[in-house]
């Protein structure tokens, strides 16, 4: 193996001061030659040269990893390569391990955005989950929203529109409402600005390209401003799909808007929401299934017509064969249409006529052997 007789010093910053860096750093960027800095901040870097340096430096500006990789490449001296924070933490790390040893490269981290913004917040964040969009798309983004964590840190990218993707993924999870939504600007920066947004306003207009976001779980109460006999009225009716076929509780409290309620409810451990709610489906379960023994003796056709009813029309939403009509952003489905099965479903189509042909059957031997043998007695 040829030895290495140059260096690729990535430096990590947090400022664009020359005298924030360490004696270190001011004396290895004196020494150096050929210097590699990021678009966003070029100028700002750039000016350190102007201090009456002895040597001549050359800066390189490059609009993609592939470009810069193939610069470092080129460059038969020793090379800094300014960078943010940890250059191994979401950052340009990982890309020069992929395209040159370890030996030729000298990490120098400084602290990351994440830690500077959450020590800004005054926020703990041993337990963060982060995620980075920049550069990649959201499926890791939406994957850490589902998971519902008690802070998320999300690295932004300028030229994706990151803050609009963020906004529109917690809209369709429904956490607009969940999480207080903090826009860092320039960490650790002159112009550093933090602020907390409202997402059910329009972004501003004045957003800094350097920025990450920071979602923490919000203190609201939400049982506030909702009356707690309807919070009990909700699992009153709620628990009668543990009753009926056909009908889902989760249908019937989202069509009561406290579906998402009672799950924000649950992952705050919100006890006194729980408890009612908890009550509501205790009385509503002894009610109802009074109410329906009464209405099975009376009129016990009518009722099993109504059944077989909600259950044929039940059948529209779980028919397994069907065509996505529209995606989210997930690039999971929402809007479906069913169909007849195709050829390339057969195997999906013998599936659903064995596991059928399994119930009937299962239900037939019941009747029989239980139920009929109870009215013979």
């Amino acid at each position: 193996m040829t030895e290495v007789n140059r260096k690729i010093h990535v430096i990590g910053i947090n400022s664009y001061k020359f005298e924030d860096l360490s004696f270190k750093l001011q004396n290895l960027f004196l020494e150096t030659e050929n210097i590699a800095v990021p678009n966003s901040y070029f100028e700002e870097i750039k000016s350190w040269s102007e201090n009456g340096l002895e040597k001549k430096k050359l800066f390189f500006s490059s609009n993609s990893n592939q470009e810069l990789v193939n610069w470092l490449r080129s460059q038969k001296t020793d090379v800094i390569l300014i960078s943010r924070g940890d250059p191994l933490w979401f950052g340009i790390g990982r890309i020069l391990l992929e395209n040159f040893s370890k030996d030729e490269l000298s990490f120098y981290p400084s602290n990351t955005c994440i830690q500077l913004a959450f020590s800004k917040l005054k926020i703990p964040w041993q337990d963060t989950v982060n995620v980075s969009i920049h550069g990649r798309d959201s499926t890791k983004l939406v994957e850490a929203l589902k998971a519902r964590p008690s802070s998320l840190a999300i690295i932004t990218d300028s030229n994706n529109k990151s803050l609009e993707i963020i906004k529109k993924n917690l809209s369709e999870l429904n956490l607009i409402d969940f999480y207080d939504f903090w826009l860092c600007e320039e960490i650790g920066l002159d112009k550093e600005n933090i602020r907390k947004l409202n997402l059910k306003e329009s972004l501003p207009s004045d957003i800094s390209s350097l920025n990450i976001v920071v979602l923490t779980k919000t203190k609201k109460n939400f049982s506030n401003n909702i009356p707690l006999w309807y919070i009990f009225l909700s699992g009153f009716i709620g628990i009668s799909a543990m009753i009926l076929p056909g009908i889902s509780g989760s249908f019937i409290l989202v069509f009561l808007s406290k579906y998402e309620f009672i799950l924000k409810a649950l992952n705050s451990f919100d006890t006194a929401v729980i408890s009612i709610f908890l009550a509501g489906c205790i009385v509503g379960l002894v009610t109802f299934s009074r109410v329906f023994s009464y209405l099975f003796k009376k009129y016990n056709d009518v009722v099993i017509s109504v059944l077989i009813g909600f259950l044929g029309g039940s059948l529209f939403k779980i028919w397994p064969f069907y065509e996505v009509l529209e995606y989210n952003s997930s690039n999971e489905p929402i809007y479906t249409t069913p169909i007849l099965p195709t050829a390339s479903q057969s195997n999906d189509l013998v599936f659903f006529f064995t596991f059928g042909v399994i119930g009937f059957l299962g239900m037939w031997v019941i009747e029989k052997k239980f139920i009929g043998l109870n009215k013979e007695n």
